[in-house]
């Protein structure tokens, strides 16, 4: 199931309940308690396993903006702190260094007006408290999809570079013409115009004065995307564990709407000229790369079929000394998403859908998969932790957003690190999630959710409006 997916579960969840609003409108959902709710993601683990972090929205309604706050604790003590507070922006937190050296990184827009368009900050922890990120970059361009180096010395990310022109850059005689000329297909991608530029993945070099250089577009005129449209991120471009190279996800096709073949390349982010595809020979997508912790190999998402978007998706793993490329999960019967390899690369341990909800999994090396979650939850993997012992993820349903857990390995169950949305469901009726299989014409079972708004009683012979 995809987030697009999930969020809509969560609102059709809710919408029964209004039906029933009127009755007691003070714990019952409305649009504008809807809008109250905060949105926690971007969570992010420090390399010795002791701070999470994480970016938490919240929305004025009345204003029709969001501010976004960020919020580091140490799960172990419990102790949290606000590190930013009320920005216009953040996104792609990230940790670097060990144990006394960790410094948190993120991308961000402390206000409308400045920086003008979001830059990269970092702040190390013993600044934590204090909550004074210092600004790294100042890329023209702007900083997206940002991607710190293990060594804290690079930076790689992504921004729109203009490469076709405009109706009035080829007819300077039109200076108000309000035209486009269409002469091939994804002028109109899903919900976007083609605007004339390409996002290019670049990479800037952090000084010793804590500053970075000018970036350097790593596609220089290539008239195609890293990452990848329409709901490509960050997940789609990864760094070495030695910093030395960057694997990241484009699509080059002579007409690439009648085509799914996007490729994983190999770069010294250092010389661009050193790009190759490692993917060669697989039709279908190829995306979302992420190293081995040895970095003796770098691994990728894949589907098989060309032109087919919703093939199983699998895991290729390429090793760099040979070239060689072999599939992790061979036999598998399922989807492989959010995959990542376990922290001393003897597995890897990856999201899949199983009777509407996505749960995790945990796959080594000549092991039976081991199911690691369970419950009418959508859960998102995003660190496994250096005890062995457990995990951190994020946690949603159709009846509650994205919460921050850390996860039991051995037993399965998860405690609540954020509780950014508790004191508005304390008091909140919701409705009921029945799961049901209903048998087709055909003889197969259908799997469906039933949901039963606040006060439904079978029994009393009221009729209920269907959506």
């Amino acid at each position: 199931m995809t987030r697009l997916a999930s969020a809509c579960l969560l609102l059709i969840g809710l919408i029964p309940s209004l039906a029933a609003a009127q009755a007691d409108p003070a714990n019952r959902m409305t649009p504008e308690l809807l809008w109250k709710l905060r949105r926690v993601s971007s969570t992010a683990v420090s390399s010795d396993g002791t701070l999470v972090a994480w970016k938490q929205q919240q929305y004025d309604l009345a204003a029709n903006s969001s501010t976004s706050d960020i919020v580091v604790k140490d799960w172990r003590t419990g102790e949290e702190f606000t590190v930013v507070k009320g920005w216009k922006s953040i996104a792609d937190l990230q940790w670097t260094g060990e144990s006394k050296s960790l410094t948190l990184w993120f991308s961000g827009q402390e206000t409308a007006e400045s920086p003008a368009t979001p830059q990269a900050f970092s702040i190390p922890s013993n600044q934590i408290s204090a909550g004074k990120p210092s600004q790294v970059s100042e890329a023209e361009l702007g900083v997206a999809n940002l991607k710190v180096a293990p060594d804290g010395k690079g930076l790689a990310f992504t921004c729109d570079v203009k490469i076709d022109q405009t109706v009035t850059d080829l007819h300077a005689d039109l200076p108000l013409a309000d035209a486009r000329i269409i002469d091939s297909l994804m002028y109109r991608h899903w919900d976007s115009w083609h605007d004339f530029a390409f996002s290019h993945l670049h990479v800037a070099w952090v000084g010793e004065d804590g500053k970075a250089s000018a970036p350097v577009d790593l596609m220089a005129g290539q008239r195609n995307d890293c990452p990848v449209p329409p709901f490509g991120g960050s997940e789609q471009f990864a760094w070495s564990p030695d910093s030395k190279w960057i694997a990241y996800t484009t699509k080059i096709a002579a007409q690439p709407a009648e085509s799914t073949d996007s490729s994983v390349w190999l770069v010294d982010p250092k010389d661009p000229a050193t790009a190759r595809d490692i993917s060669t020979g697989r039709p279908g997508y190829d995306n979302n790369p992420f190293w081995r912790p040895d970095g003796a190999a770098v691994a990728f998402h894949s589907m098989v079929r060309p032109g087919f978007e919703a093939d199983r998706n699998r895991v290729m793993e390429y090793v760099i000394a040979d070239g060689s490329l072999n599939e992790l999960t061979a036999g598998l019967d399922q989807n492989a998403n959010s995959t990542a390899y376990t922290p001393d690369g003897s597995g890897i341990w990856f999201a899949s859908e199983k009777q509407g909800t996505e749960q995790l999994y945990l796959l080594k090396r000549g092991q039976p998969v081991r199911q690691l979650t369970s419950g009418d939850f959508n859960w998102t993997p995003v660190s496994l932790l250096p005890d062995g012992e457990h995990a951190i993820v994020q946690r949603q349903s159709m009846l509650r957003p994205d919460e921050v857990f850390i996860l039991n390995l051995a037993d399965g169950t998860a405690g609540a690190l954020s509780t950014a949305n508790d004191e508005i469901y304390a008091s909140l009726e919701l409705p009921s999630i029945v799961s049901r299989d209903v048998m087709a014409t055909d003889g197969k079972m259908i799997h469906c959710w039933v949901v039963l708004p606040p006060g439904f009683d079978p029994a009393s012979g009221q009729k209920w409006p269907l959506l």
